[in-house]
């Protein structure tokens, strides 16, 4: 079972994909900015703030924000792939193949991202 981590360094971020079986790092990748929409608090110190997660989806890649853009990470590989600026940005939650955008703004949903993403 593989897994994802991140740890911030000065120009942004470094992923980290582990086996937690064995605890093997199988990559490392930099990231241009923190995962994250605020540069400025460091938000690690406080992990229920609100876009600082990697929300899995139904095809097993891992989502996240990087600033105000969302992207798609695959867990094997650290392949990053950018869905798109949003604005304003939500906690991701996939309800099938529609992601659903919630937090300080109304709900908000996407249908069929995963169709759209994958083409």
């Amino acid at each position: 079972m593989n897994s994802l981590a991140t740890r911030f360094v000065s120009c942004g971020s470094i992923l980290y994909g582990v086996d937690v079986a064995t605890g093997e790092t199988l990559f490392t990748k930099e990231l241009p900015s923190l995962v994250s929409v605020d540069p400025y608090w460091p938000h690690w110190v406080d992990l229920s703030y609100e876009y600082h997660a990697f929300q899995p989806d139904p095809d097993g890649f891992v989502w996240t924000w990087l600033k105000e853009v969302l992207v798609r990470i695959n867990p094997k590989d650290g392949t990053v792939h950018v869905v798109g600026k949003i604005d304003p940005v939500g906690w991701p939650t996939f309800v099938g193949h529609d992601l659903y955008l919630s937090g300080s703004e109304q709900l908000r949903r996407i249908r069929n991202i995963l169709g759209l993403v994958s083409q």
